[in-house]
């Protein structure tokens, strides 16, 4: 009998911004969502294969792939700091040797370099406080990393800040971690760099402490303010995900901690919009709708999410996201439809974006006891539609002949077929048992 466990994916955002004033500061702390796959092959455990990938790789892949989303939605490109990449993966070797996983590191523990993400900035070098970090674990490769963050909605909103412009990325990998891989990405500022590095910058009684590297040195208010506003005035008014025109959108979010949805552990994947704060007045949003453009039906099972309802407080007056409460479909068009008012005024923005296609044919169990046709020797999918939005499949079994098994998604089980006929029996975890018949 072959047996497989779910995978799960594990992304954390902490960010660190300081406020107006002397000695203010405020935290802004997003935990995560976590799962680790295994593999059992006869009752062999095994670690789910991943890649093998250098840390210059990672950077080079990681920076470039950032920069396409970011590009793709009209944002400025992050720029790479060899401090912040110091600090970004020593965080990913401490949770690698240390077998945890997060944001914060002990004092106690081999490896420590900083408690928090910014400590651990300065500590290898950069100038400044206001960074910014996202975390993930359970990933075969950097892409899947980001993917996996862009896909939860708090850590989407980090990556798609309008105020940072560069970034540190590390992983680390073992056999012995829990997690096999931990990538991290520590985000920040060069402007501010730069003021930090001049000791001269105040030039007014108003000013700001606890942003520099020295907590107790004076930025002048004003020059700390055009820093703040510097890469706001080059990002765009607006940035919308998926980005308009995406070929490849993911259709399904899963869990994220904190949780936006805690009723739910699958749904489909959020939409979003921001508005730049410094280029947008007041937004009251009246209607957010997404329509099936082949049907030309509109997808009326959704949550909108704002600052209002928000279970967590994450979202500003300038985010809203809408979770469909139901995995979007493969390869499929979609069009957004808004309608807000800035100011007061009536405003309205459209965009159309496209579900990935999927590698192989794939069928949809929706009850118990199907069966199911298939060639010999083919890979196919069969995805195991929620039967509410709790049903989150754990692990499957598979018996008869043998097969190749393993999770396309979490919901979806992947099935290499011998070149021999016979039958196939599937014992998923959520009971829908199904068999698969090989001509």
């Amino acid at each position: 009998m072959d047996k497989i466990k779910s995978s799960w994916l594990m992304v954390l955002t902490l960010v660190f911004m300081s406020g107006c004033g002397d000695s203010i500061v405020d935290v802004n702390h997003n935990e995560g969502v976590f799962s680790q796959g295994i593999v059992s092959t006869n009752g062999r455990k095994s670690s789910r294969a991943f890649d093998l990938e250098s840390v210059d790789m990672v950077r080079s892949n990681g920076l470039s792939y950032l920069n396409s989303l970011r590009s793709s939605a009209g944002m400025l490109s992050f720029g790479s700091d060899s401090y912040l990449n110091a600090a970004a993966l020593s965080h990913a070797l401490y949770l690698v040797s240390s077998n945890t996983f997060g944001h914060y590191e002990s004092k106690k523990t081999r490896g420590f370099t900083g408690i928090t993400p910014w400590e651990r900035a300065v500590a290898h070098g950069y100038p400044h406080y206001q960074v910014s970090e996202n975390v993930s674990g359970g990933n075969s490769n950097v892409k899947d990393s980001i993917d996996g963050l862009f896909s939860a909605i708090y850590h989407r909103f980090g990556f798609l800040d309008f105020s940072f412009d560069e970034v540190g990325i590390g992983k680390a990998t073992s056999s012995r971690y829990a997690y096999t891989n931990a990538y991290n990405y520590d985000m920040g500022i060069a402007g501010m760099s730069e003021i930090c590095s001049n000791n001269d910058a105040l030039n007014s009684y108003h000013y700001y402490t606890q942003v520099c590297a020295d907590l107790t040195q004076k930025v002048d208010e004003e020059a700390f303010s055009m820093v703040m506003e510097y890469n706001k005035n080059l990002n765009p008014k607006v940035v919308v995900w998926p980005y308009d025109g995406q070929q490849d959108s993911k259709t399904v979010f899963y869990e994220e901690s904190p949780d936006p949805l805690p009723e739910c552990g699958v749904s489909g994947y959020p939409i979003s919009i921001q508005f730049n704060d410094i280029k947008n007045g007041s937004i009251d949003m009246g209607s957010f709708k997404l329509f099936n453009v082949t049907t030309n039906q509109e997808v009326t099972n959704t949550k909108l999410m704002n600052k209002s309802n928000d279970p967590n407080q994450r979202f500003t007056d300038k985010q809203f996201a809408l979770f469909p409460m139901e995995r979007l479909n493969w390869n499929t068009n979609y069009r957004v439809e808004i309608e807000y008012n800035e100011n007061g005024v009536y405003q309205k923005r459209n965009w159309s974006f496209k579900t990935k296609s999927l590698p192989y044919q794939y069928f949809v169990v929706t009850g118990n006891n199907q069966s199911f046709s298939v060639a010999r020797g083919g890979t196919y999918l069969f995805y195991m539609k929620p039967a509410n939005c709790n049903d989150v499949l754990r692990e499957a079994t598979a018996s008869g002949l043998a097969v190749g098994i393993g999770f396309y998604d979490t919901n979806t089980i992947q099935i290499t077929i011998p070149n021999q006929s016979g039958n196939i029996f599937v014992t998923p975890s959520n009971g829908r048992n199904f068999t698969i018949h090989v001509n």
